[in-house]
């Protein structure tokens, strides 16, 4: 689903109505979530890389996702949502 940080940061926006703190192109920051699509390895053992994705929660060690790991960790119910939605959204 997600092919670039582009397309994170649409669905957010679209299923959330949360837009980023800060957004480079290369990198999305929420208010304790930033998520990093790291680049394609030119190591040929390493291609797999490209679907890989950085994520830092604030406070906790870096984690990476696999795309489609990443889809369910931001779906609605999903692992990450804390990290973005702010306590006072929505009141």
């Amino acid at each position: 689903m997600f092919k670039t940080i582009d397309d994170v940061k649409k669905y957010i926006i679209s299923e959330y109505g949360i837009s980023p703190e800060k957004f480079d192109g290369k990198t999305i920051t929420y208010k304790s979530l930033t998520i990093t699509k790291n680049e394609a390895s030119a190591i040929l053992a390493n291609k797999k890389s490209a679907d890989m994705w950085t994520v830092q929660r604030k406070g906790h060690s870096i984690d990476f996702f696999r795309t489609d790991e990443l889809v369910t960790a931001l779906d609605p119910g999903g692992s990450l949502l804390y990290w973005f939605i702010s306590d006072t959204e929505n009141t």
